[in-house]
Order: C-alpha cells, then structure tokens, then sequence
C-alpha cells in the first residue's frame, strides 16, 4: 500500500530501508543506530543477512520520538500505515 503523506522525503519509492539508510536519515552513526535504537522501539525485517526496517516503522519510531514540550500527542486511527507484504508471509 503506497502512502502519498510519508514524512520521509528521502528515496520515495523505497518501502524498506538498509540499516546505513536509516542511518542516514535519522542523522546518527551505524553504531549507534545498532547499539542505542531497541528492536522493540524500531522493528527490523531479516532476510538472511539482511537486515531492513519498513517505512512505516520508521515514521512511526520518529513520531513516538518527537519532543513535543511535555505535550503527549496521539495519532488518529487514519495516521497509522498498514504495510502489505506481497503473497501474504509477514
């Protein structure tokens, strides 16, 4: 499922993302990204040796990182992205 509002302006047409992408985009060192960022706090998806992380989670990891002045912020049902994986293996 294409998401046209995706906060993440950098390779549009990508839906996973290498772990030195991420990297990049969230303007951090490889090591730090694997060292301080929790699988439970920004889910990866492994592919033999390959470790990617969806869009979704992504912007969902962003989101939930935001400093928003003590202010705690929900999302609407309509903000959260269902991510479709081609023939049904999640």
């Amino acid at each position: 499922m294409k998401n046209d509002k995706s906060m993440i302006v950098e390779l549009p047409q990508k839906t996973l993302f290498t772990r030195a992408e991420v990297a990049a985009i969230l303007s951090i060192g490889l090591s730090t990204l694997d060292s301080c960022v929790s699988e439970e706090e920004l889910p990866r998806v492994r592919l033999s040796k390959r470790v990617l992380i969806s869009r979704g989670d992504l912007e969902v990891y962003i989101l939930n990182h935001r400093c928003t002045g003590g202010v705690k912020n929900t999302y609407p049902e309509s903000a959260k992205i269902k991510l479709e994986v081609p023939g049904g293996v999640a």
